[in-house]
């Protein structure tokens, strides 16, 4: 009798407990698709250049400063900016970078001798500050580009349209996504609800997701919001590990249920 009860007790586990697999780990997760779930976001800017690093607010540049921007040896000298009356022509670096324009300690510094301001941010033009600086980006970083200036637009008043995973003002912020493997929910666990600190099993929505899943097996995998109704139909009926282990299928099911059947039926017996 002892033996039955064990029996019956396994049979009901296996049916209605928790998935089971080759692996066995109560971490267990048959993935499908991955969900976004944490963004870390850095800054990835240049070292302040020379020609800025003794400015401050109060004190000017000096003149050992303003020299490190004169280009006397430039052949094209009809396509760079110029300092007003002089002879004197800036090099690209020094027209809108990231720094003079970003930090308004910078914002009063200027390279010409006779105190045009050509190269004052708070008088350059956007346009200027685009057909004049270094690969015609201005201030933006990490391959952004500037955005159309208006006529009235001043350098710093510049904004850039940035490339996929940077983000700020003038790109210089790199944002890193986080993905989570997850599968269409099939049955009724309670899990808590998945946020950027959760390490066990959780749930996005309609689907069940493991944050702490090898991450190097993300790659191959769609979005879960790309997917169509078909496939989230057909994954919910038959989970497999990401080895092809079988686990919770309708075959196995079926099984076990015609293994309880017959077990009473040889009680009734």
């Amino acid at each position: 009798m002892k033996c039955r009860m064990l029996l019956l007790f396994l049979i009901l586990h296996l049916v209605f407990g928790i998935p089971y697999g080759v692996s066995g780990s109560p971490a267990y997760c048959p993935y499908r698709c991955v969900i976004p779930y944490l963004k870390n976001e850095s800054f990835n800017i240049p070292a302040v250049p020379d020609f800025l690093k003794n400015v401050t607010a109060t004190v000017p540049a000096t003149e050992a400063a303003k020299k490190l921007c004169w280009d006397v040896n430039n052949e094209n000298q009809d396509q760079s900016l110029s300092c007003g009356s002089e002879n004197q022509f800036l090099k690209k670096e020094c027209i809108c970078n990231f720094h003079h324009v970003s930090n308004d300690i910078y914002h009063k510094y200027q390279s010409c001798n006779d105190n045009s301001k050509t190269n004052d941010v708070k008088t350059l033009t956007c346009s200027q500050c685009r057909e004049h600086s270094v690969n015609k980006t201005g201030p933006c970083l990490n391959g952004g580009k500037i955005n159309d200036c208006d006529k009235s637009h001043l350098a710093v008043d510049v904004n850039c349209s940035c490339p996929p995973d940077f983000v700020g003002k003038f790109c210089e912020m790199i944002t890193v996504t986080r993905y989570m493997p997850c599968y269409p929910n099939a049955t009724n666990e309670i899990l808590p609800i998945c946020d950027g600190e959760s390490t066990g099993k959780c749930k996005n929505g309609s689907f069940t997701c493991c944050p702490n899943a090898n991450e190097e097996t993300l790659d191959t995998l769609p979005r879960c919001d790309s997917l169509d109704t078909q496939q989230l139909n057909q994954w919910s009926g038959t989970h497999l590990t990401n080895t092809g282990t079988v686990c919770e299928n309708r075959l196995t099911m079926f099984v076990l249920l015609y293994m309880v059947a017959k077990y009473f039926k040889t009680i009734g017996s």
